[in-house]
């Protein structure tokens, strides 16, 4: 009996061992423990679920969907097992059969956590269903009242009705519209719930770097110059005011600590002579340097559904190459508010919007990456002062 129950105690180590690597993406090391359970115990459910898992998380779908299928069997109406296979079947593009065992796990959903409420809510929305989701929101926030992830994942549903947008907002508050449209910038919220995850920002591998000064005498126009290892440039903001800013290859995407900003900075922009170099060597304040690593999103389809649409860098976030990206914003905003007034009904108005804003946003970001893409690999025979020409002339035409 004793050598059982140790029997049991190392196995029940194992598996939490295995999914202590899941949990910290460790995923080629859970799966390899749960394939020695799985050797010995071929239908342990938590084994099954954790390995499927993995491989769903690493994209190797048939085999993780296998896994997960598998553990709903011996396992059935185990919330946690039905939320990962409703995850994998989403990720694989079928969201009829998500939606089933979605529908069929929450009767299983008596007394979980506020974190399970809310995982399943997020499946809701990715699915459109945000009136029921709103339920299990309100349900996690009795249960805790300071879940912040759920408050404001509530506080960002709608739903669409009739020729209307029913929104819920993060003070509870409600509203009925005409047409809700998010301008939320590169990480929006909202362009999840009209897409889900199949436009999410996208590293370059460039960052850029800022820094303040007061404007030079002669600096009223952009003004960029080539240095060994990167792009730099100064922009006026103003009268008094002017930003120094340099670009450069960063493969790795680290994690900057402030306090080293500003000597990181400066070492970027080694190389460089005249007046980058001198006001290379006022940049001292670290706090005042703005960094930021370069991501880009197009949404190559129509950029709403139904009553909502998005604008912005929520649809085509670009690099900074060509200096266009607020522009193409706000240029946005005027043709929707043109096409808004010009008659016709939402869809067709719509319609109109993308029809003058597609190719021209796709051109400019497009062109920006290109830029930075042959920044990074120092090709010289890139002709930029064509690109940016062409840039000109584009940007001259109508809107």
């Amino acid at each position: 009996m004793a050598q059982n129950l140790s029997a049991a105690l190392s196995l029940e180590q194992l598996l939490s061992s295995a999914e202590d690597a899941w949990r910290n993406g460790l995923f080629a090391a859970a799966e390899s423990v749960c394939a020695d359970v799985l050797a010995k115990h071929p239908a342990n459910a938590r084994a099954l679920f954790i390995r499927g898992a993995c491989f769903v998380k690493r994209g190797n779908m048939r085999p993780g969907l296998r896994d997960l299928e598998k553990a709903a069997q011996v396992a059935p109406g185990d919330p946690a097992i039905l939320l990962e296979l409703c995850r994998g079947l989403l990720a694989n593009g079928a969201a009829p059969a998500a939606e089933k065992r979605l529908r069929e796990a929450v009767g299983h959903l008596r007394g979980n956590s506020p974190e399970m409420l809310r995982d399943f809510a997020e499946l809701f929305m990715r699915l459109g269903h945000h009136g029921e989701a709103i339920p299990m929101l309100d349900k996690a926030l009795l249960a805790n009242p300071t879940d912040a992830p759920a408050f404001n994942m509530r506080g960002y549903a709608l739903q669409q009705v009739g020729e209307g947008v029913d929104v819920l907002f993060t003070d509870t508050s409600r509203g009925r519209y005409d047409l809700v449209i998010g301008a939320d910038g590169l990480y929006s919220r909202l362009r999840g719930l009209l897409f889900g995850e199949q436009y999410l920002p996208r590293f370059t591998g460039q960052s850029v770097w800022r820094y303040n000064f007061p404007r030079a005498a002669g600096i009223d126009h952009l003004a960029t110059f080539q240095g060994p290892a990167g792009n730099a440039g100064l922009v006026p903001l103003g009268r008094d005011q002017m930003y120094l800013f340099v670009t450069s290859h960063e493969p790795a995407n680290p994690r900057m600590e402030t306090v080293t900003l500003a000597t990181q900075m400066r070492q970027r922009l080694s190389g460089f002579t005249g007046l980058i170099g001198e006001l290379r060597e006022l940049i001292t304040d670290s706090d005042r340097v703005v960094y930021k690593p370069l991501e880009v999103v197009f949404v190559s389809e129509p950029w709403y559904r139904g009553r909502v649409v998005l604008i912005g860098d929520a649809v085509h976030a670009t690099t900074p190459h060509l200096g266009q990206g607020a522009g193409m914003a706000i240029e946005d905003a005027v043709v929707l508010g043109e096409e808004l007034v010009a008659g016709g009904s939402i869809e067709q108005q719509l319609q109109r919007f993308m029809a003058r804003r597609y190719e021209r946003c796709k051109f400019i970001s497009d062109s920006s990456v290109l830029a930075g893409d042959k920044e990074m690999v120092h090709d010289i025979s890139f002709d930029r002062i064509g690109l940016v020409r062409r840039m000109l002339e584009v940007t001259a035409e109508p809107i």
